[in-house]
């Protein structure tokens, strides 16, 4: 990138901050190899976490980041003359700090990492954030894609996640994810409690990536999980090295609701801007939902709020505001430019689609499940397609987030276009741009096509798909060489049409 990079590590203890720190140098002299930014502590640099850990403080703005329910004393048997005052969660421990004594010091790392963010997903130019992971036990490959879509809504698309993972293979293997080339994995064998040079090595690879230097094979996530031998952190887990699991057990509980902390099973989790943040949600009102998010001054010079509304609050089944928002648009009782710009505001609040409720629906779930019903089912395609792109989908309706994008105007729509990694214009393809200006040769090809979809449109669900597949390898370019340009023409144009026809 040419202004170097900005590590930042995301547990799942102190090892990834102190492998950091041995190749940046110190606070004072924060020229390291190859010219990081600095050594500035962050909030996951000195605890103990799950990555179900990491991905609820992020959705939930680092709300409930300080409690925990009990302390237990631990010292590793490499260092039995140390003793760790470990005060712990189901999902975090600080071995390090007391969550209230050093709560400004916390309090400090928390608004610096926000700003580190914010200043990587605003600014054009702005040094790529690296955040690296030592991973936990394997389970945790599962929330990779979970992890980085949340990221990407918190530092922009510019960012690398780096996983480090211990116990796999005697001689290490570097892997890229297939889909998202900017995650990498390093696989290694028994990494010692005091060793950093996976991290180091980590910090080194991505630095020749971000030059274009490296290489190294793709995987795709199923791949990965196949490969993976199960594992689970020696040093933190009751295991030969370590006497107790340094965090509480969950008992088949779902740490996504944080459950061992008592203030976040209250509905909004108790707070009065949450509930005000639901009720504008569901009216439609965007600017209140604007205001509330972002805790504006009231009548008497003072934020409106003790603290900002969470854009991923929940209700005592679970539900946020985007499933509320979801089943509004989608069943027609708000209309589609209001709604895609409330879910713009909540999405630059962070808003994930990906938040599930306790029945385990997602967001795009529930639109899906109000598109059903309703009377007219792609009427709210925009707002679907910006949250889909949010979420990191394969597939999404171009057109209709593009046709969300100038819905949100400036300047929301450059912020979002950003974040979403798309074009401020969408350059058409020359089969695209004869489909949608058809010479007099393919129009009545395509007015006969489109007779043909709608007539696949009254076909029972296994049929529909069975036909559309027929139709499609039928006109396939590879199929039609005699007329290559009409085929693609047509193919494209069936393309997309087929996600309105299987899904109908």
């Amino acid at each position: 990138g040419g202004r170097g990079m900005w590590p930042v590590s995301l547990g799942n203890r102190c090892c990834a901050k102190l492998g950091i720190d041995e190749c940046t140098g110190s606070s004072t002299h924060p020229d390291g190899y190859p010219k990081w930014h600095g050594t500035e502590y962050l909030p996951f640099d000195s605890i103990l976490t799950t990555l179900e850990a990491v991905i609820f403080f992020l959705r939930h703005n680092f709300a409930y980041f300080f409690h925990f329910n009990s302390c237990l004393d631990v010292s590793p048997r490499q260092c039995p003359h140390v003793v760790f005052h470990n005060y712990r969660s189901t999902i975090h421990s600080f071995p390090h700090h007391h969550p209230n004594l050093d709560g400004d010091k916390l309090c400090r790392r928390i608004e610096r990492f926000r700003l580190l963010c914010h200043h990587s997903r605003e600014a054009r130019g702005a040094r790529t954030p690296l955040f690296i992971r030592f991973l936990g036990c394997n389970e945790e490959f599962s929330l990779v894609e979970e992890l980085y879509s949340l990221l990407r809504l918190w530092a922009g698309p510019g960012l690398r996640l780096f996983f480090v993972c211990m116990m796999q293979r005697r001689e290490p293997l570097l892997l890229r994810h297939a889909r998202f080339p900017r995650i990498h994995f390093y696989l290694v064998g028994r990494v010692m409690v005091m060793d950093f040079k996976p991290i180091r090595e980590a910090c080194r690879f991505a630095v020749y990536d971000e030059a274009g230097l490296l290489k190294c094979k793709s995987v795709t996530s199923r791949e990965l999980k196949k490969m993976v031998v199960p594992f689970k952190d020696p040093y933190t887990t009751k295991s030969d090295d370590c006497d107790e699991t340094w965090l509480r057990p969950l008992d088949g509980r779902d740490p996504a609701f944080f459950p061992d902390c008592p203030a976040a099973q209250k509905p909004h989790q108790g707070s009065h801007a949450n509930d005000s943040l639901r009720a504008a949600v569901r009216r439609g009102g965007v600017e209140e939902v604007r205001a509330i998010l972002q805790n504006r001054e009231g009548p008497y010079g003072r934020p409106s709020f003790k603290s900002p509304a969470d854009a991923n609050t929940w209700d005592n089944g679970g539900r946020t505001p985007l499933h509320d928002l979801c089943d509004l648009a989608a069943g027609g009782r708000l209309s589609v430019a209001r709604a895609v710009l409330v879910a713009g505001e909540l999405l630059l609040a962070h808003g994930d689609p990906r938040c599930r409720d306790k029945g385990g629906l997602s967001v795009l779930d529930a639109f899906e499940q109000a598109s059903a019903k309703a009377k007219e089912p792609g009427a709210a395609a925009p707002l679907r397609a910006l949250l889909a792109a949010a979420a990191l989908e394969e597939a999404v309706d171009a057109a209709a987030l593009y046709s969300a994008l100038e819905m949100l105007g400036e300047p929301r729509r450059g912020q979002m276009a950003r974040i979403l990694a798309v074009g401020g214009l969408r350059p058409l393809g020359e089969a695209e741009l004869t489909w949608r200006n058809p010479p007099p040769d393919s129009e009545s090809i395509i007015a006969e096509l489109e007779e043909q979809l709608r007539a696949f449109e009254k076909l029972p669900e296994l049929q529909r798909k069975k036909e559309m597949k027929k139709l499609m390898l039928e006109w396939h370019p590879d199929k039609n060489a005699d007329r290559l340009s009409l085929a693609t023409t047509v193919f494209q144009y069936l393309q997309t049409k087929k996600g309105d026809i299987i899904n109908k």
